[in-house]
């Protein structure tokens, strides 16, 4: 080595050695944190019935998450897209399976119990964890769930949740059902279908005599026989419709406001718009009317009010027909008729049954709802 190599090298050892340091430095972190995540996986699964769930993004499904969360079992979730390299081995090791891509295993005490590779179904992952006893073995019980059916069907008024797959939406959509049945009255129940084999979803299907079903589906009993049904996640208003239409109630509130003559006359001398329906307990499409403005006062947070001049006197009938006349309506005076009003004056108004279309588009029109 000539004396000007040395030199160079003499030169830039400073930064050389700075930068070996460096990464000295970046490697031994790396493998600590690698280190403390292996440690808490070890810790985790060293003591009573633990379970790992790993996948990568790929295979990642939601459904084995859910059912363990359904049944309080310890699980860990590991995504092995985000492992490093050193994590990956030693997790292959801890498994005993170099498959890090689709693999649930169960632990017991720290040794490995039994393990699910390539999970691909609801069916296969229920059955497995039924047979290690991970979640109870009812949920196969077919005679059972059919016990319980026959019994709800024996109710006079029931709403009946059947949920076919299991998502996050199944809470919530029961808390709908629930406020819905307290609200009116009615008897609820769930049965969690999607716990069932295919075979015995089938065999369910059969019992009620209704088609496949992809996602959930609510029966509508009264008087022991099953009324009609909606599938799919749906308003409250929506299924409100449905109990109106099957008459399990006699009419829908909480949506629109019945009011009368002289809460009518005060809104429409006010400023603001306001939103009427004149309608008739006796006329079909006055309950039609009701049914999908109901449904637009739901869907937009609307507040819509209504006149039942069945319920009036003669003579306060006579004054409502009246005063819609001296605030500009001027064709034939006939039920259902909905007007929009604005400082005494009709703004824009639709005689007959329509469509939730053509309400929506009427009341944006008239800047009611963006």
């Amino acid at each position: 080595m000539n004396r000007s190599t040395f030199e160079s090298i003499k030169k830039y050892m400073p930064i050389i050695l700075i930068g070996i340091l460096t990464i000295i430095f970046i490697v031994l972190l790396i493998l600590t944190r690698d280190d403390k995540f292996i440690k808490n996986v070890k810790e985790f699964i060293r003591t009573d019935t633990k379970v790992l769930y790993i996948t990568n993004k790929k295979n990642y499904n939601k459904y084995p998450i859910k059912i363990l969360d359904k049944y309080e079992i310890n699980y860990k979730y590991i995504d092995s897209s985000k492992l490093s390299s050193f994590e990956k081995s030693k997790i292959e090791n801890i498994i005993n399976n170099r498959d890090l891509s689709n693999i649930i295993v169960i632990f017991e005490d720290g040794k490995i119990k039994d393990a699910l590779l390539r999970y691909e179904g609801e069916e296969e992952l229920n059955n497995f964890l039924i047979k290690n006893e991970i979640i109870p073995s009812i949920i196969g019980d077919i005679s059972g769930i059919k016990n319980k059916l026959s019994v709800s069907l024996e109710s006079d008024f029931l709403l009946l949740y059947l949920p076919y797959v299991y998502d996050e939406n199944i809470e919530y959509e029961e808390g709908l059902l629930k406020d819905i049945s307290k609200q009116y009255n009615i008897e609820y129940k769930k049965i969690d279908i999607y716990l069932l084999s295919k075979s015995q979803q089938q065999k369910i299907n059969s019992l009620l005599n209704i088609s496949e079903v992809k996602d959930q589906i609510i029966l509508f009993i009264k008087n022991k026989e099953i009324q009609g049904s909606i599938r799919g996640y749906n308003k409250k208003s929506e299924y409100v419709n449905k109990l109106f239409e099957y008459g399990f109630i006699e009419e829908i509130y909480n949506y629109i406001t019945e009011i009368g003559y002289e809460d009518f006359d005060r809104k429409i001398n006010s400023d603001d718009k306001n939103i009427f329906l004149i309608t008739k307990d006796t006329c079909k499409y006055c309950k039609e009317t009701m049914i999908l403005l109901n449904q637009v006062s739901s869907n937009n947070n609307l507040d819509i009010y209504y006149i039942n001049i069945v319920n009036m006197d003669s003579d306060l009938s006579i004054k409502v027909e009246n005063k819609i006349k001296s605030i500009g309506f001027s064709d034939g005076f006939s039920t259902p008729l909905l007007i929009i009003t604005e400082k005494d004056k009709i703004i824009d108004y639709s005689i007959g049954v329509s469509t939730i279309d053509f309400y929506e588009e009427m009341f944006k029109e008239n800047g009611l709802i963006k």
